[in-house]
């Protein structure tokens, strides 16, 4: 229901290793982040659930010619009891959307500053 993306692209000759770490490091604050060998990144969002209200968070790390790209989609999904809440007791009940809005604005800020870091961190101009 509420969801959106982030990407950043930057040009670097550091190694594969280099950039995941960075990444693991810069995307920490988000929550505990891992990166595949294949460029798949999962970032456990369990701190950004709540009552009614569940967040996903996965994205890919992709190159091209040594430009990299990072994209981080993000979701927050409103369940079966947020549902039972915003019916049952509307419509003041849709004040409870209100909740999954301002995660998913907390998750857009916070995405925003760490890919803008890693950015800063990675990119080496030609």
């Amino acid at each position: 229901m509420f969801n959106g993306n982030s990407t950043v692209s930057f040009n670097t000759t550091k190694s594969k290793e280099q950039i995941t770490k960075v990444l693991e490091e810069q995307l920490e604050d988000i929550g505990p982040t891992t990166i595949s060998s294949t460029g798949g990144i999962t970032i456990q969002s369990s701190r950004y659930n709540g009552t009614g209200f569940a967040t996903t968070l996965y994205g890919r790390l992709n190159e091209r010619d040594g430009r990299y790209s990072v994209t981080i989609d993000y979701e927050v999904k409103v369940g079966t009891l947020g549902w039972i809440i915003v019916i049952c007791f509307f419509p003041i009940g849709l004040a409870f959307l209100i909740l999954p809005n301002n995660t998913k604005g907390e998750l857009e800020r916070k995405l925003e500053r760490s890919l803008s870091e890693i950015k800063s961190i990675l990119h080496e101009r030609n």
